[in-house]
């Protein structure tokens, strides 16, 4: 070997050490400073997420999700969740509808905290906004994993409340018992923050057998299983709860520089198109929410002397399972499709127009039968006293009405006592801001009725001790149950415990109904009460 030889081969062998003093973190450090950009409509800081391939998935104990190798094109990624100050731009912005930012500030106080109770509709909704998407599911784990392949965690095998907010058999970590400020914990090798633990981050994936999204990452109530790269749960896009939040994606261009808002838009404009013809034809039919097992306590806490609510006493606990219920009152257009395809018999119209003038009306003049006729043709059912009641406290525990214990014409339709909303009969169903759950018009416009009999001492019979599981009521009676109050009846009416009562054959311009639906059996092992926003 001559000496030039020797000397280009001295040349590679040190090269090639000095390659191998670099570890994976210290030269994503690196690439990272350079590729890290500032997204111009909601300021949040990206970085690059390099082109690749990646096993997604893992067998590791006992998990099993059907493990693949995957090949990705780079992709920008908001570093950290997207925030409750990032969110509330958004909100001013557009004048989103978001019902929750109380139930927000008790869990995430500042707005350096992660955005919660969000939906996949928010999170997509804000996305879009943005000019960014929700990534998918194995968009999402490839991020996570940093680079890293067969590992449980986006650092390794082992976990600690030192790399993420979570809780488990050995406590929580400073944060305690809610999210921590986003950051707060060591990045992965790509730059990313809080990947696991802190709020589960929905994904823009179906699940494979129904419409549910998929969420990734754990939050700061899971304990350390659920972090893992390669688990998930799934739920319906409607869903909220404390533990829920996102990041955001865009598609990567060959630029350093301060990136527009409407990249990426081109590449997944039919995709959005898609989404959004999809979620106007659902609009079509009677929208509804999923309601969140838990238990609460059902009826009138307050004891002050109003003999509306005397039949609302004393207090008593009860369980609910999950359910599904109407988001708004069932609509004239609603109840007149009902009629035209199963020629049902229903005689009043000339007298529902007076007071329900188009298809956007809650239906009226509806006797008992009526709803439980539309309900069964629709595939629903009449909601229980106590569903009712649950769904309408939205959340809220001991207070007078689903939003708290005032009532103002900003609130509800009802007769009012500071004088009239601008509806002076009913009102078109929406017209309100809806509760925690997203129900609207739950408190006023029209009563509702539920499918129980009507028992005076229903309440006062109640175990006090000990809760009620999913209770029907009486088993026979002479009257059904209403709820909610109407346009025609006071504040007191429209209490959330306020208990009314009328013959089942009775009809008039003040009583309407929603219907709920009972969730597949498959779904109600997903929705434990760890995850419910009660």
């Amino acid at each position: 070997m001559n000496k030039l030889t020797l000397c280009s081969f001295l040349i590679v062998l040190i090269f090639l050490f000095l390659l191998d003093q670099i570890n994976p973190a210290n030269a994503q450090e690196l690439m990272s400073l350079k590729e890290q950009i500032r997204w111009e409509k909601d300021a949040a800081n990206m970085v690059l997420v390099p082109a690749g391939r990646s096993v997604i998935g893992d067998q590791l104990d006992g998990l099993d999700p059907n493990s693949s190798i995957v090949s990705f094109d780079g992709f920008y990624m908001d570093q950290t969740e997207i925030t409750v100050g990032q969110f509330k731009q958004f909100v001013a912005e557009t004048d989103y509808s978001f019902p929750m930012w109380e139930q927000v500030g008790q869990y995430s106080p500042t707005d350096d905290h992660p955005m919660i109770y969000v939906n996949w509709y928010d999170a997509n909704a804000y996305a879009k906004w943005a000019g960014k998407r929700l990534p998918t599911e194995v968009e999402w784990e490839y991020a996570a994993r940093g680079g890293l392949s067969g590992k449980r965690y986006p650092w390794g095998d082992q976990i600690t409340h030192d790399y993420a907010n979570y809780r488990d058999r050995d406590g929580v970590d400073q944060w305690g018992l809610g999210t921590s400020p986003v950051g707060e914990f060591p990045a992965n090798s790509y730059g990313l923050f809080d990947m696991v633990g802190n709020v589960w981050e929905w994904c823009n994936s179906p699940t494979a057998t129904s419409s549910w999204k998929v969420l990734r990452g754990g939050s700061w109530h899971s304990d350390s299983f659920d972090l893992r790269l390669a688990y998930s749960r799934q739920y319906p896009p409607t869903f909220r709860s404390l533990h829920f939040g996102f990041r955001c994606l865009a598609e990567y261009q060959e630029t350093g520089e301060m990136i527009s808002g409407s990249t990426g838009k081109n590449r997944t404009a039919n995709i959005a198109e898609n989404e959004d013809s999809a979620r106007q034809k659902s609009r079509s039919e009677p929208p509804m929410v999923l309601i969140p097992s838990g238990t609460f306590s059902m009826g009138d806490s307050k004891n002050d002397p109003l003999s509306w609510l005397e039949k609302s006493r004393p207090v008593h606990q009860v369980v609910i399972d999950s359910f599904y219920m109407d988001q708004t009152e069932v609509t004239v257009g609603q109840f007149r499709k009902f009629v035209v395809e199963t020629s049902y018999e229903f005689t009043r119209w000339q007298e529902v127009e007076q007071y329900a003038p188009d298809d956007d009306y809650p239906m009226m003049y509806i006797t008992w039968y009526d709803a439980n006729a539309y309900a069964k043709w629709a595939g629903k059912r009449l909601p229980t006293e106590a569903e009712w009641e649950y769904a309408a406290r939205g959340g809220l525990s001991g207070k007078r009405y689903p939003w708290g214990d005032q009532l103002t014409a900003d609130h509800a339709n009802d007769k009012g006592t500071e004088g009239q909303d601008q509806w002076r009969k009913c009102s078109p169903v929406g017209q309100f801001s809806p509760n925690g759950y997203g129900l609207y018009d739950i408190a006023g416009n029209v009563w509702e009725w539920c499918s129980d009999w009507y028992k005076a001492d229903y309440y006062a019979n109640a175990k006090e001790r000990e809760p009620s599981y999913n209770p029907i009521g009486a088993n026979t009676g002479l009257y059904r149950i209403l709820r909610g109050g109407s346009w025609l009846y006071n504040k007191d009416a429209l209490s959330i415990a306020y208990r009314n009562l009328e013959l089942p054959h009775s009809a008039n311009a003040q009583v309407g109904f929603r219907c709920a639906r009972d969730l597949p059996s498959e779904a109600t092992d997903l929705l434990d009460t760890d995850d419910s926003t009660d």
